[in-house]
This record gives structure tokens, sequence and C-alpha cells, in this order.
């Protein structure tokens, strides 16, 4: 795929939970992604393709597009509003770009968050283990 200038890459998202108050139910109340207790959940399985465009070639050097899958529990969570949410598997962001200049380019699509600043991947997103650490660090 790379002679067509289009990268995928990918991530793996999984964890163990474990609730010391021992819930009859197993069930972690009041949490959104870390419900089960005793458990270990698929988090999200991540697939990114995606090509560039670039300004100062043809119509087809200036067109790009990304496209991310996400498969897990989290895509219950991320799901637009009036998918089915049942459903474990979810286009969290697929869109267009094309690039008018050097400095300027247009996108049209489907995004994950409104302004893009958003981080909704584990990997990505910097509380999430400050987060973790800090709760290492406290139950030991």
């Amino acid at each position: 795929m790379n002679d067509l200038g289009i990268h995928v890459s990918g991530f793996v998202d999984t964890a163990y939970s474990h609730n010391f108050n021992n819930p009859g139910d197993n069930t972690n109340h009041g949490r959104i992604f870390d419900v089960n207790d005793d458990s270990f959940t698929l988090h999200q399985a991540q697939m990114v393709f995606e090509r560039h465009g670039h300004a100062g070639g043809s119509l087809t050097d200036r067109a790009g597009f990304e496209l991310r899958l996400g498969y897990g529990e989290d895509a219950r969570v991320f799901a637009a509003e009036g998918t089915d949410r049942d459903d474990e598997f979810d286009i969290l962001e697929a869109f267009v770009t094309y690039a008018l200049s050097n400095t300027l380019s247009v996108k049209f699509g489907k995004y994950a968050t409104l302004l893009g600043a958003e981080v909704i991947e584990s990997n990505d997103n910097w509380n999430f283990f400050t987060l973790l650490s800090v709760r290492i660090c406290h139950s030991v």
C-alpha cells in the first residue's frame, strides 16, 4: 500500500480490572470504561488507513483521506448518537482532505471529536497515563 501513499497503523488497548470492594454482581457501578469486575477487557483494537494530500501536484496528489476503525468495549461509548450502541464495532473517523495550497486544506467527513484537540484513544491521552500511575502509586 506504500506505493499508493497509504499508511496503515493501529494499536490494541486491553486491561484487567479488579474492584477491592468485591461487588456481588461483578459490576463496577458508576464507571464508564471499566464496568466489569475481575475480568480482562478488550477496550479497543484500532486500525487506521490514511493518505496525506500534498499541494503542488495533480488533483490526485492533492487528495487524501483517513479511515479510523475501532473494535472493542469502548466502541459502545464512542459510538455516535443514533447508531447501534450494542455493537462493538465503530467507524471512529472517516474523512477526505484536499490540499488547496501548502498552508490551506479542506476536510469533509465524520470526526471523533468536534475540534480534533480532544483525545479519546488511551495511548494518546496523557491524562489516562497520569491517572493510572497516580492510582498505582497510591494503592501500593
